[in-house]
């Protein structure tokens, strides 16, 4: 919960400019993989699940550059856990990237374990999220699932 009341007043703060400006996709178990650019300098994530699935706190929530590491200037790959056995909770992490060095699509992994209604079945799946160069400065982000 510690990580979810901070998660739910950055959103609702933010929502009115994000209107139209968030990327998301529903995976196999129905988490919302939401991605948004901000200011052209961060990509956001966030992983939110519906109420009768949760998140593995002991595998945690993988983020890792799908290459060589431009032009993300924060700490990849890095992987978010929690002391017990799942997030009480969305998870929302941000990477800062530097405009300048993003000539060509750059992309992040996200690996995560969900873990569906009271026996806790986990199935492991993976998106990809894309940011790309547009025009007039801007940053296009899109959402790819990963795997069957």
């Amino acid at each position: 919960m510690k990580r979810a009341l901070p998660f739910l007043a950055v959103l609702i703060a933010m929502s009115p400019a994000l209107a139209g400006s968030v990327t998301g996709v529903l995976s196999a178990t129905s988490v919302r993989i939401e991605a948004y650019v901000n200011q052209g300098r961060t990509l956001a994530i966030a992983l939110l699940p519906p109420p009768e699935v949760t998140l593995s706190g002991t595998l945690g929530v993988a983020f890792a550059p799908a290459e060589d590491g431009r032009p993300w200037t924060g700490e990849l790959p890095r992987v978010v856990r929690v002391d017990a056995d799942y997030f009480d909770g969305p998870v929302l992490e941000t990477f800062p990237f530097d405009r300048g060095r993003l000539h060509q699509p750059a992309a992040i992994a996200v690996t995560f374990g969900a873990c569906i209604g009271e026996a806790r079945i986990c199935v492991l799946e993976e998106a990809l999220i894309t940011i790309s160069p547009a025009t007039e400065g801007h940053v296009d982000v899109a959402i790819a699932l990963i795997g069957p």
